[in-house]
């Protein structure tokens, strides 16, 4: 029923990272624990996932949640004078090794996933101007110094993440929700300690994550590491692809 549902949003993605289970028992879907900081799907390749849905199948009533900021919203609550910093700006998003957190101090790997665009984008759709740049996978803005750079973005952060351009949906069993990837991003806190857990997934895209990133197609590390239960603290394993892209020495 959600695949058919999510038919009507556009084409579903009918491959292992398109229709799957997100859950923290390892033995029924991925990414475990782990905090997520806020993103948008595979917006560190030239095609981000269109629509996303999520249908809890087995969750402890309201004990834990997802967070959503409204691109959208906070495009048009811009103040002024960013506003007139941001035209004509472009940030390097890549996929980021610590999905908890923000990659505005680290290089990035030549190998890793990656893509560069316009901080402020329109809808593919709509037409409606996004401000399109998230924590999980900004990390630099290209032209500038680093420095100043991460200033930037930190001061699009705040702005984006305020009070007002945010939503938390607390999951109930039989909940379905749907979203605009693009205008909107997600993330969640951490899940130690919370209860039972398992997310239906359902993806609305043209292409899927190994069609974007082909280097990644069948890499036993890389496999193993989005499977974990705790992907921060097996970090190792995508470092390790990560080194045999850039053709760096691999980490043991």
């Amino acid at each position: 029923q959600q695949i058919r549902v999510l038919g009507y949003c556009g084409q579903v993605l009918n491959s292992p990272d398109g229709i799957c289970y997100i859950s923290k028992d390892k033995d029924k879907g991925g990414l475990g624990t782990s905090e997520l900081t806020y993103h948008s799907d595979m917006a560190f390749t030239p095609e981000p996932f269109r629509a996303i849905s999520l249908h809890s199948v087995d969750v402890l009533d309201g004990d834990s949640s997802t967070r959503f900021a409204s691109g959208t919203k906070a495009h048009a609550t811009l103040p002024t004078a960013l506003r007139q910093t941001l035209a004509g700006v472009k940030v390097l998003s890549a996929m980021g090794i610590d999905m908890g957190g923000e990659q505005l101090t680290t290089e990035v790997p030549p190998g890793m996933p990656q893509f560069t665009r316009p901080a402020v984008i329109l809808h593919p759709i709509t037409g409606v101007p996004i401000l399109y740049v998230n924590q999980q996978h900004a990390t630099q803005v290209e032209g500038w110094p680093r420095a100043q750079g991460a200033a930037l973005l930190r001061e699009v952060f705040e702005h984006l993440y305020r009070p007002e351009h945010l939503y938390e949906h607390h999951w109930f069993n039989g909940d379905l929700v749907i979203w605009d990837n693009m205008s909107l991003q997600h993330g969640r806190g951490q899940l130690q300690g919370s209860g039972a857990r398992t997310l239906q997934l359902v993806v609305c895209a043209p292409n899927s994550f190994f069609e974007l990133c082909p280097q990644l197609f069948q890499d036993p590390d890389y496999l193993q590491w989005v499977n974990s239960t705790d992907p921060a603290a097996d970090r190792y394993l995508i470092e390790r692809v990560v080194a045999r892209w850039s053709g760096q020495p691999a980490a043991n």
